[in-house]
């Protein structure tokens, strides 16, 4: 993990994104984490400044967050998220549903408007199509395999991917 990293933050982000898709079919683990990663990487696209400052690592399904687990088993543990173990399309899938509403209030506005274009862009995806995409990002694709995703690499993404607005730099 970075030491930038903002724990609370991430988990924050995390409950956020269950609360507003765990009732969603294609909504499992694998989406969250892509969702994520979009938001942490997007966010510092645009902004140049880390969100959760969240380590990412390339595994063969997409980008990964290192403390995902450990997340998820807090939120499980303080009764703010339900896991549901369940079968989509023959695959199992692991789901999270949120009990509670989400705390955001450490997130500033334009926090929140990454969040919300994240969730417009790609909450509706299932994990395929949101693996798909990321393997075509370029922090993914420049990583070594079980390496560290670099932050920078988003400078160099392409129009798939890309959330900024270059003509004016």
């Amino acid at each position: 993990m970075s030491e930038l990293y903002n724990k609370e933050k991430f988990k924050q982000l995390t409950h956020y994104f269950i609360d507003k898709c765990g009732h969603l079919e294609s909504f499992g683990k694998t989406v969250l984490v892509k969702l994520l990663y979009f938001a942490d990487f997007d966010h510092y696209e645009i902004t140049e400044n880390l969100f959760t400052g969240e380590t990412y690592i390339k595994k063969d399904h997409g980008p990964f967050p290192s403390d995902i687990d450990e997340i998820l088993d807090e939120l499980l543990k303080e009764g703010k998220i339900t896991r549901r173990d369940r079968v989509y399309h023959e695959y199992d899938q692991i789901n999270y549903v949120s009990n509670i509403q989400p705390d955001i209030s450490s997130f500033d506005d334009s926090e929140r408007t990454i969040i919300e274009s994240v969730l417009y862009r790609y909450g509706d995806k299932n994990a395929t199509q949101l693996s798909d995409i990321s393997h075509e990002d370029i922090p993914w694709e420049t990583a070594e395999d079980f390496g560290i995703l670099d932050y920078e690499m988003v400078f160099y993404r392409n129009p798939l991917t890309s959330v900024r607005d270059y003509s004016d730099d």
